[in-house]
């Protein structure tokens, strides 16, 4: 879900009918739709997009050659890749080709790149002008669903939302560490938010969520059940006692329409989670692939 002044076009490149239907309802009709690479090329220079969705079925198979061409075309507006296969290589590729981001067209592929499209298109400042103007981008939101309920985490400390892949387990971690995951060749710990709220283990299913999170020191990365929404908070986060809930890793709790949200604090959540076998461990295999 898009807010917000960027709730302005997307450009769609994508030729099945089927994935434009879907993604049409799912981005609520905010898409200006081509066929192909040359009407998109002429649109990316014609006019200014949020962001850029590019279907990897083009005619004559130029969907690499097309992606660097609008790269270059939108300059730093978000390019999400979009494939029926799921290699490895092909993302690799196509984030050596300007991608953002990589996406696979698998089943509810839509609602994941409406939630990424909400982080990607969200408006986020330097920190030095968050700093001056805290009102802006500081609070905006990602909402998350745990087994039904609703957590949140700023969208400044929010690197990507990506489809949940195989967790590795790490031997020797603290129980606040579910595993590690490889992202662009770099070892990311998952923390495990579901043992931190007291919630029986879940079994890793497909159309969960991986949301990766800038802590001060590294990446890290939270297992949801789904990725929500983005929201801006009009109001303050309510304080709470860090022993009621968190363990000393919220923020506050945002009071939105649909009810409270707990806000959390990354670099705290990962520091408790075991922050510094987290630094240790990731810090010893960095540029793994």
């Amino acid at each position: 879900m898009l807010e917000g002044e960027n709730q302005a076009r997307i450009l769609l490149v994508e030729e099945s009918p089927t994935d434009r239907a879907l993604l049409e309802r799912a981005l609520r009709n905010c898409v200006t739709v081509v066929l192909d690479a040359e009407a998109a090329l002429e649109a990316a220079r014609r006019q200014s997009f949020a962001a850029v969705l590019l279907g990897d079925a083009l005619p004559g198979g130029r969907a690499f050659d097309v992606l660097r061409e609008l790269h270059a075309a939108v300059g730093e507006t978000p390019i999400v890749f979009m494939t029926a296969g799921a290699d490895e290589e092909i993302g690799e590729a196509a984030r050596d080709a300007g991608a953002a981001a990589w996406v696979v067209k698998e089943p509810g592929f839509e609602e994941a790149i409406s939630s990424l499209l909400g982080v990607m298109t969200t408006r986020i400042d330097p920190p030095s002008e968050r700093a001056a103007a805290p009102s802006a981008a500081a609070r905006d939101l990602l909402v998350l669903d745990v087994d039904g309920q609703r957590h949140g985490v700023r969208v400044a400390d929010v690197e990507m939302i990506a489809r949940a892949v195989t967790i590795v387990p790490i031997p020797g971690t603290p129980p606040g560490v579910e595993g590690c995951i490889v992202y662009r060749g770099r070892l990311v710990i998952v923390l495990d938010l579901r043992a931190r709220l007291g919630l029986a283990p879940k079994p890793l299913d497909e159309n969960q969520h991986l949301v990766l999170l800038r802590a001060t020191r590294r990446l890290v990365a939270l297992r949801v059940d789904r990725a929500i929404e983005v929201v801006h908070l009009e109001g303050g986060l309510r304080r709470v006692d860090a022993i009621d809930v968190g363990g000393g890793a919220v923020l506050g709790v945002a009071q939105l329409p649909e009810g409270p949200v707990v806000v959390y604090d990354v670099d705290a959540l990962a520091t408790a989670s075991g922050g510094d076998v987290i630094t240790r461990t990731a810090g010893a295999h960095d540029g793994v692939r």
